[in-house]
């Protein structure tokens, strides 16, 4: 599937995008030597169909542009398969494969160890995920939420995200408590329940990013509370590369996780609180 929309969302075949990532995965590729290596299916992973999918594309649209219109619905795949299948296993493949030990070996030392750095590493993912909501940047994380599902069989990196609309929960709910303006009042009631199962956009749009000071009360309640730190201590992981946020979450926690995930939640809720508790804010009068 990674295959086929790449391939589509660069205007190119979405058959030889769902080949070309088929070919990295072919048990046969075991029995295949190359340069005294032997190849691993899948060992590039995510990373490695991205980037044969996206070579194999711009060479089908470039190659298409300059083959005779005669000759392009048998040529063009032939030698669009044919060029792409040795540039992924010499190049992409090997390629692909170096990246996931990197992302393994950094997961492993920023959020899988017992020190303070896994903890401080959560902290400030969790205090900076929706900074990258805002603009959009989280979708680039769908690779490697993938990759590490893949490599250590439990997603650590999604809870800690997931997470960031915990902190907000609790720093809107003591706007709740103290506002007098009927229709922020109203706002809230109707988009805590949705928050805190984790649909965030209506808290975060409505109260804590017009507001301010409770968006940043959130973000203190998401770093060390559930958003991050307590998230990373415990080290949960989910069973999937992706899914819902907040209290939603809590049927994809690995075994014997929930009780770890739901004291992680928690904490970003009180966090959040106490912080908006703190430093307040400006009540609207209209």
């Amino acid at each position: 599937m990674i295959g086929v929309n790449t391939a589509k969302e660069l205007g190119a075949s979405t058959s030889i995008g769902a080949v070309m990532a088929g070919l990295l995965a072919m048990p046969g590729l075991a029995g295949i030597t190359l340069f005294g290596e032997k190849l691993q299916p899948n060992s590039g992973g995510i990373f490695a169909v991205l980037m044969v999918v996206v070579f194999s594309s711009k060479f089908e649209v470039w190659f298409r542009s300059i083959i005779k219109e005669s000759l392009d619905l048998i040529v063009t795949p032939f030698v669009t398969i044919l060029v792409s299948a040795m540039v992924a296993l010499i190049v992409f493949q090997p390629a692909g494969h170096y990246l996931n030990q990197i992302l393994a070996q950094g997961v492993s030392v920023a959020l899988l160890t017992s020190g303070g750095g896994a903890v401080a590493t959560g902290g400030i993912l969790g205090g900076s995920f929706l900074f990258l909501l805002l603009t959009g940047l989280h979708q680039g994380l769908i690779p490697i939420h993938a990759e590490i599902l893949q490599t250590f069989g439990l997603n650590y990196l999604f809870p800690i995200l997931a997470m960031g609309g915990m902190g907000q929960v609790g720093s809107c709910f003591w706007v709740f408590l103290k506002t007098k303006n009927q229709r922020l009042k109203k706002t809230l009631i109707g988009a805590l329940p949705v928050g805190i199962f984790g649909v965030g956009e209506p808290l975060l749009f409505g109260v804590s990013l017009p507001l301010g000071k409770p968006f940043i009360a959130g973000c203190i309640g998401r770093a060390a509370g559930g958003g991050g730190a307590l998230m990373a201590f415990f080290h949960v992981g989910i069973i999937i590369p992706f899914g819902t946020a907040g209290l939603s979450l809590i049927p994809l926690v690995g075994d014997g996780q929930i009780l770890d995930f739901l004291i992680a939640v928690a904490g970003a809720w009180i966090v959040g609180f106490i912080t908006s508790m703190i430093i307040g804010f400006n009540d609207p009068e209209k």
